[in-house]
Parts: C-alpha cells; sequence; structure tokens
C-alpha cells in the first residue's frame, strides 16, 4: 500500500519576510505543484517527495 505524500517539496528553515510585518518568522514551506500549499513553523518533513534545508536563509513571497 504506497502512501499519499501531501507536498512535492518541504522546505525546513527559511526565515520568511512577509509584506507588512515588522518581524521575521522561522517558518517551514510547503510546495505542492510549483505553488505555496502550507506555511508554518514545523512542517513535517515525511510529508513531502523532497525534503530541503535553507539553513536560516531568507524567503521573500513573489
Amino acid at each position: 500500500m504506497s502512501e499519499v505524500l501531501d507536498f512535492d517539496l518541504v522546505i525546513k528553515n527559511v526565515r520568511v519576510v512577509r509584506p507588512n510585518q515588522n518581524l521575521i518568522a522561522h517558518l517551514d514551506l510547503g510546495i505542492k505543484n510549483g505553488k505555496f500549499a502550507h506555511i508554518a513553523p514545523e512542517i513535517n518533513p515525511e510529508l513531502g517527495k523532497e525534503v530541503f534545508d535553507a539553513k536560516e536563509l531568507l524567503g521573500f513571497p513573489g
């Protein structure tokens, strides 16, 4: 029985810069079909086909 994974890619340890916010949040990103599907503090890496450690690089929208 094969398990369906939620994300094509999980990017861990991203410092996310958001518009209209003064704080930089430490978050994980779940990517599905080339788009952000989930942004949260701790996404389980087992939910992604691939996992990338951003090593606290900055992530900007756009």
